[in-house]
């Protein structure tokens, strides 16, 4: 039997990463389906006058099979993906979409939430009796059916549901296309001399990553733990360009991973679904929601914060171009490659502060220690490592959750390292919510924190730069 269809035997229902195949995600997705618009359908063909419970709290409750499975597939996308995984995604996308469309457009289930919704604020009294919690979900859930088009006429509907169809496959490529050329591009080098300068810890790595590729030397990549230091260190300003270059034109080129098409189909598709929706455009749709609230208020922090920086960052610039002349010559012409590099020898002359110097007081078992105590210190909970609970990467720890009064209070999974199935950059994500069920149970969360970390090395631990561990602590 699938497993996505059974009450998992694990650790706090953990989800049973080694027992669930590609097939059971997309299998769990389809079901999921089928089952959300049968519970839908209850919801609709309810006799009774719709009320809080039957309606907005039915709502809530509907879709868990739906949630489990597409959690799972769409967080696995981004963190250990692989062909299958990506064919399956781009396969249940407009699926999910067409999914997503149906239920916001089915005038019987808006009816009944808008009905819920007219009761209770037609009566300030009424409205009072709600918890905050079971007001916040009636207005959530009442707003996103009208910001998503409920009320529109059928053509517009229509119109939007094929827009929002087609950026999900277009989001979804773009991202794919992302990973497979930042994997695409490496430097193999057979000579250090060529990258002197280059700290131990990440001619160590890039050594580790020649071997894993059966090549004599080092091999070093565009992922966050080795491109940043290359830059910042590597005294060979050829191999710094090639680096930067690679990096800054990633899915520019006339190949299968290029972007520029999708980028500007992203962006117009976007703005027409805006526009359907009564939004000027995009970003006024996306900022209704968001603390800015309107695009003025963003315009006017951009402003001031321009007004603020411009002329200390014009002057550290300045700073960084006269080191770089005095040392190679007033004919020097400081590059964007080149930045990185003079501005690190430039706070070494001031301040006689070196990044890699500190590494070794950031161990990463250390760092975990810190960060758990900060949380610990703050908040009264207590994190337990567990190796009972299954992981998708070798690498992924898990870790058990306590309040402050030793209660148990969510799962934490902790994904540190770059891989070539992993993307880029840092998120934080939750494979299971946190809800109360009907019959009282505190359902706890199941979360995981996502980073590109500097990986251990044959010879030394992890070892993070002042930046990851400022990312850790974000």
């Amino acid at each position: 039997m699938n497993p996505l269809f059974t009450t998992y035997p694990t650790p706090h229902c953990a989800i049973p990463f080694d027992k669930i195949s590609v097939a059971d995600m997309e299998e769990g997705v389809v079901k999921g389906i089928e089952e959300h618009d049968k519970e839908i359908d209850l919801i609709t063909g309810n006799p009774e006058t719709p009320t809080f419970e039957n309606t907005i709290e039915a709502y809530e409750h509907s879709g868990m099979l739906l949630d489990r499975a597409s959690s799972i597939l769409f967080n696995l996308v981004s963190a250990e993906t692989s062909d299958e995984l990506d064919d399956v995604s781009e396969k249940v996308s407009p699926l999910l979409s067409d999914h997503g469309s149906k239920t916001i457009q089915n005038k019987a289930l808006f009816q009944r939430i808008k009905a819920v919704y007219d009761h209770y604020h037609s009566d300030p009294q009424l409205l009072d009796s709600l918890s905050t919690e079971e007001r916040t979900l009636l207005d959530d859930t009442y707003d996103e059916f009208v910001r998503d088009g409920a009320g529109l006429d059928g053509s517009s509907q229509k119109r939007l549901a094929k827009l929002r169809q087609e950026l999900s496959l277009l989001e979804l490529k773009f991202e794919q296309n992302h990973l497979k050329d930042l994997n695409a591009y490496t430097l193999h080098i057979t000579d250090a001399g060529e990258v002197k300068g280059v700290p131990e810890t990440v001619m160590a790595a890039a050594a580790d990553e020649a071997n894993d590729r059966h090549l004599d030397g080092w091999v070093f990549t565009l992922h966050a733990p080795c491109y940043t230091p290359f830059l910042t260190y590597c005294q060979n300003r050829e191999l710094r360009r090639q680096m930067y270059m690679a990096y800054n034109t990633l899915c520019t080129h006339p190949n299968d991973s290029n972007n520029s098409q999708i980028a500007l189909d992203i962006v117009n598709k976007s703005r027409e679904m805006a526009r359907i929706l009564g939004f000027k455009n995009y970003a006024a749709y996306v900022l209704e929601e968001r603390m800015a609230e309107k695009e003025e208020n963003v315009y006017k922090l951009l402003r001031d914060l321009y007004d603020a920086y411009m002329p200390v960052a014009r002057n550290e610039v300045k700073a960084v171009e006269q080191l770089a002349k005095e040392i190679e010559g007033e004919k020097f012409e400081l590059m964007p490659w080149d930045f990185s590099f003079y501005s690190n020898k430039l706070k070494e002359r001031k301040f006689n502060i070196n990044s890699e110097m500190v590494r070794p007081y950031l161990e990463l078992g250390k760092v975990k220690e810190g960060v758990f105590g900060l949380a610990t210190t703050l908040y009264g909970i207590t994190f337990s490592k567990s190796t009972d609970i299954p992981v998708y990467h070798k690498d992924i720890e898990t870790y058990e959750v306590f309040d402050e009064d030793g209660s148990f209070l969510a799962i934490l999974y902790c994904d540190f390292f770059p891989r070539p199935s992993k993307k880029s950059g840092a998120w934080m994500t939750s494979y299971k919510e946190q809800w109360t069920e009907a019959d009282g149970t505190n359902s706890r969360p199941h979360v995981s924190v996502n980073t590109n970390f500097s990986k251990p090395t044959a010879e030394k631990p992890s070892l993070l730069t002042l930046g990851e561990l400022e990312t850790f602590l974000h």
